[in-house]
């Protein structure tokens, strides 16, 4: 059977003929529709409350497919967008194509897991795959120097603020990447008190110039926050 044989069963007969006897025998053969498969990576994204998340959508070719896939989106929340880098999306045959799916989560979005399903459509084929959404509410990191100028071989004091719509954050990790002129760096690491604040200690080198300071903030069940500053050493 060549590569245009249309999909369907065969029944191919076999006979063979020799010393006076006939014997014959059946062979079926299948030859599968032209398909494709649609998958998702990764599978589950962590957007918060205000904020967008991605994941790329992959259509595969089976059995020779090669027609254009109609990309859609069912069972969003309410509030929720989307859209598609690509739209619609032709795979070689045998091969795969991507499309990057953009889910946009407003703040009033309420914290949780949620279910959306990508879908392909082409012609009377469709597929589907299911995506895990987890909305949660994102951290706000303020960061600080006690001054805004030091001597070589000083002393800096970092304050690190972290809240969530407004309110302290306690028990949240802190980490502090500060980076000298040089572009060495050095890490501080803290946790935040019952006013949502961690303050460190970092001592100034003998470099002058602008010091870059590099705050994160993280707990479970909120989004990472981050902030940024610098000082000077003179």
């Amino acid at each position: 059977m060549g590569a245009a044989t249309p999909s369907g069963t065969y029944i191919i007969t076999v006979t063979g003929v020799g010393g006076g006897l006939t014997l014959t025998t059946s062979v079926t053969v299948i030859v599968p529709q032209p398909d494709f498969s649609i998958s998702t990576s990764p599978s589950s994204v962590t957007i918060p409350q205000g904020g967008s998340g991605s994941s790329t959508v992959t259509v595969k070719s089976l059995f020779g497919f090669s027609s254009a896939v109609a990309l859609t989106v069912a069972g969003s929340p309410t509030g929720f967008t989307n859209s598609f880098s690509a739209n619609p999306v032709t795979p070689s045959a045998g091969g795969s194509v991507s499309s990057t799916l953009t889910l946009n989560v407003p703040s009033s979005v309420p914290t949780g897991t949620y279910t959306v399903t990508a879908i392909g459509a082409s012609g009377s084929l469709t597929h589907s795959v299911t995506l895990t959404v987890s909305v949660v509410t994102p951290l706000t990191v303020l960061v600080s120097t006690d001054k805004a100028a030091y001597s070589k071989n000083s002393y800096a004091t970092i304050t690190v603020t972290v809240t969530a719509n407004g309110s302290p954050v306690t028990g949240a990790s802190v980490t502090v990447t500060v980076t000298d002129p040089s572009g060495r760096s050095s890490k501080l690491t803290g946790t935040t008190n019952s006013s949502g604040q961690v303050s460190l200690t970092y001592k100034t080198g003998s470099k002058t110039g602008m010091y870059k300071v590099a705050a994160q903030g993280t707990k479970a069940g909120f989004y990472q926050g981050t902030a940024s500053t610098s000082f000077i050493v003179s």
